[in-house]
């Protein structure tokens, strides 16, 4: 990611969170329920 295609006050950190922690995150806000009220699903 180039770093003048943040904007601005943003901060661009490289591997921050691991595959592993990714993949946990993932499950957990896809286990959460999705609000289906909207034109759209969505999760709060």
């Amino acid at each position: 990611m180039e770093p003048n295609a943040l904007p601005p006050g943003a901060t661009y950190i490289p591997d921050f969170v691991t595959p592993a922690e990714e993949a946990s995150l993932a499950a957990e806000i896809e286990a959460a329920p999705w609000i289906k009220d909207l034109k759209r699903r969505v999760q709060h």
